[in-house]
């Protein structure tokens, strides 16, 4: 229903606006130009308030909105000389906040193999490959830059109440491997990079429990499947 509502009150407005120009009441044209990337910042911010989803996305959103919005209040000329600071602050904003994405209890597990509820990956300037034998797998996070990483999923279950990955790649590309009977859903922030679904379960409707990925793809890429190249 909150989507649907969302998108209610999106189509209202827009008519609303289409209807005032119509009548000469209103620029609805000139307020859509200068102020669309409000529209960033707005879903940004309601991103930071929904907790089943990264932060990070709303931090991103948030970000581009504001540089896009200075630009056309003629605050900031060239977004392109601060594409690259933004690019390096939002990593390091993600490297800060790595160690703390999961409780002490989750046992986190970097690289190899594990039966481990949770699995932790990360790899810089070099590859990481890990195979997980858990029979209740939650989730976990993967994050690399300038490097490749491989999980391997085909030999574990979900849990019951389904699981979660965080996936942050930067430079570099991620492969999951997940048995054929699972439900996949991947969102996330694509920023000149993206991820591809080539599962046979992609409706989160499905029967069973689901494996989210919540994914951000800066000049790098993220594959999901059920074989290995």
């Amino acid at each position: 229903m909150k989507g649907k509502s969302s998108l209610g009150i999106i189509f209202l407005v827009i008519g609303l606006g289409i209807f005032l120009e119509a009548l000469n009441l209103w620029d609805f044209g000139n307020v859509i130009s200068s102020y669309w990337p409000m529209i960033l910042i707005v879903i940004g911010i309601k991103k930071l308030l929904e907790k089943s989803v990264s932060y990070l996305n709303g931090i991103v959103l948030i970000l581009l909105g504001a540089m896009f919005q200075l630009r056309n209040l003629n605050i900031l000329y060239n977004v392109s000389k601060f594409f690259w600071a933004g690019i390096f602050l939002l990593i390091g904003f993600y490297l800060l906040s790595y160690k703390e994405s999961f409780k002490p209890k989750d046992r986190a597990f970097f690289g190899g193999q594990n039966a481990e509820d949770f699995v932790k990956t990360g790899a810089i300037f070099s590859g990481a490959r890990t195979k997980n034998y858990s029979k209740s797998f939650k989730g976990g996070s993967i994050t690399t830059m300038f490097a490749g990483v491989d999980l391997d999923l085909l030999d574990a279950e979900l849990s019951l109440d389904g699981a979660y990955i965080d996936v942050f790649v930067a430079f570099g590309g991620v492969d999951i491997m997940v048995p054929e009977n699972w439900n996949v859903v991947i969102t996330g922030i694509p920023i000149f990079g993206g991820w591809s679904n080539k599962t046979r379960n992609r409706n989160i409707n499905n029967a069973g429990p689901t494996l989210k990925i919540n994914c951000i793809a800066a000049f790098g890429g993220l594959d999901v499947k059920h074989y290995f190249n």
